[in-house]
């Protein structure tokens, strides 16, 4: 009996740490600040200084076009599928740690430790992390938001709506191969849901006063930089 609790309470010891290393490790790699690195290293410009301020893809295309933006947008998807999809490969690992991972990712990208706890509105790691959670549902969630962007013009409206439709999506389209998703992915999926358009929100008091930009519109000169400016990723 006793060597059973000591080996059922080691095991526990070991998978709470085993969800902080992840979660320590996804929120560092979520915090790598593509959208300010790239515009400071290959074009020498601090990207919170110019367009709406605000640390993500949107900005960097608004302010140097799309190759960087594009990039930017790239790689923070890929900072989001990265470690999801490395703690959905561990062996014997608990079920829900890719959510773990996908947490901190979404986390590191808002909050940045690079950037003084400033950063972006997790659209872009957060399509990552769902890209990795269960494919179809992502390649789904990409489709609505350019459906509605090609629609509207406007990246907010865009994520917001990608963002209400997402936890229906998880939901209505299995894994392949796999059946449908734990409920992990599905309360992470609400959670995330919740998180982005709370993230949005000074852009949705635009969107009612019919003052949001439009993309390739010039960014506002009212919109105040860093993580409340307009359309940031």
């Amino acid at each position: 009996m006793g060597r059973s609790l000591g080996a059922g309470r080691q095991r526990g010891d070991g998978v709470v740490a085993l969800a902080v290393w992840t979660l320590l490790i996804s929120y560092l790699i979520g915090a790598i600040p593509f959208s300010f690195l790239i515009p400071k290293l290959f074009y020498g410009i601090d990207i919170t200084q110019h367009g709406s301020g605000n640390v993500g893809a949107t900005n960097v295309v608004r302010t140097l076009g799309r190759v960087p933006g594009f990039t930017c947008f790239a790689l923070d998807v890929a900072k989001g599928a990265g470690p999801v999809a490395a703690a959905s490969w561990l062996g014997h690992a608990p079920g829900w740690l890719p959510v773990v991972a996908a947490c901190g990712a979404i986390v590191g990208h808002s909050f940045s430790i690079f950037l003084r706890g400033k950063g972006g509105k997790a659209v872009a790691t957060g399509v990552g992390t769902i890209l990795s959670l269960n494919v179809l549902a992502g390649i789904a969630v990409l489709a609505v938001w350019a459906i509605v962007f090609r629609l509207t013009r406007v990246v907010s409206i865009a994520s917001i709506t990608a963002a209400v439709v997402l936890p229906g999506l998880v939901v209505a389209i299995p894994r392949p191969g796999l059946g449908a998703d734990p409920p992990a992915f599905v309360v992470y999926s609400i959670a995330a849901a919740v998180y982005v358009i709370v993230r949005h929100r000074s852009n949705i008091k635009r969107i009612m006063l019919g003052t949001e930009p439009r993309f390739g519109d010039r960014a506002r000169s009212d919109d105040p930089p860093g993580p409340g400016a307009a359309e940031g990723r």
